[in-house]
Protein backbone atom coordinates (compact mmCIF):
# COMPACT_ATOMS: atom_id res chain seq x y z
CA UNK A 1 0.00 0.00 0.00
CA UNK A 2 1.32 3.65 -0.40
CA UNK A 3 -0.31 6.53 1.15
CA UNK A 4 0.00 10.09 -0.81
CA UNK A 5 -0.90 13.15 1.13
CA UNK A 6 -1.61 16.40 -0.37
CA UNK A 7 -2.06 20.02 0.82
CA UNK A 8 -5.39 21.56 -0.37
CA UNK A 9 -7.51 24.62 -0.70
CA UNK A 10 -10.32 22.65 0.92
CA UNK A 11 -12.36 24.70 3.57
CA UNK A 12 -14.74 23.06 4.42
CA UNK A 13 -17.09 19.83 4.27
CA UNK A 14 -18.97 21.22 1.06
CA UNK A 15 -15.39 21.70 -0.33
CA UNK A 16 -14.96 18.24 0.79
CA UNK A 17 -17.95 16.83 -0.92
CA UNK A 18 -17.22 18.13 -4.34
CA UNK A 19 -14.27 15.40 -4.88
CA UNK A 20 -16.26 12.91 -2.70
CA UNK A 21 -17.89 11.06 -5.69
CA UNK A 22 -14.73 10.59 -7.55
CA UNK A 23 -12.94 9.67 -5.30
CA UNK A 24 -15.16 7.21 -4.07
CA UNK A 25 -15.53 6.06 -7.70
CA UNK A 26 -11.77 5.38 -8.26
CA UNK A 27 -11.16 1.75 -7.78
CA UNK A 28 -7.49 2.08 -7.40
CA UNK A 29 -8.23 4.12 -4.47
CA UNK A 30 -8.70 1.75 -1.20
CA UNK A 31 -9.08 4.52 1.59
CA UNK A 32 -9.18 8.88 1.67
CA UNK A 33 -9.94 11.71 4.45
CA UNK A 34 -9.18 15.00 4.59
CA UNK A 35 -8.07 16.74 7.87
CA UNK A 36 -9.89 20.02 7.60
CA UNK A 37 -8.36 21.10 11.27
CA UNK A 38 -4.87 20.71 9.33
CA UNK A 39 -3.51 24.06 8.41
CA UNK A 40 -2.49 22.44 5.32
CA UNK A 41 -6.18 20.76 4.95
CA UNK A 42 -4.66 17.34 4.49
CA UNK A 43 -5.85 15.11 1.77
CA UNK A 44 -4.68 11.44 2.78
CA UNK A 45 -5.50 8.51 0.13
CA UNK A 46 -4.09 5.44 0.43
CA UNK A 47 -3.91 3.58 -2.52
CA UNK A 48 -2.24 0.16 -4.39
CA UNK A 49 0.16 2.37 -6.66
CA UNK A 50 0.98 5.82 -7.27
CA UNK A 51 -1.99 7.78 -8.36
CA UNK A 52 -0.88 11.64 -7.55
CA UNK A 53 -1.78 12.85 -10.97
CA UNK A 54 -5.30 11.53 -11.37
CA UNK A 55 -5.73 12.72 -8.03
CA UNK A 56 -4.34 16.10 -8.50
CA UNK A 57 -6.09 16.27 -11.47
CA UNK A 58 -9.98 15.42 -9.54
CA UNK A 59 -9.20 18.09 -7.06
CA UNK A 60 -8.05 20.51 -10.04
CA UNK A 61 -11.82 19.63 -11.41
CA UNK A 62 -13.64 20.27 -8.62
CA UNK A 63 -12.22 23.74 -8.87
CA UNK A 64 -9.28 23.66 -5.71
CA UNK A 65 -5.89 23.22 -5.56
CA UNK A 66 -2.94 20.51 -4.26
CA UNK A 67 0.13 19.64 -3.97
CA UNK A 68 2.03 16.63 -2.84
CA UNK A 69 3.48 17.47 0.85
Amino acid sequence: MITLKFKTSFKCNGCVNSVRTQLDADSTIKEWSVDLESPDRTLTITSNEDITDEVLSIVKKAGHTASVI
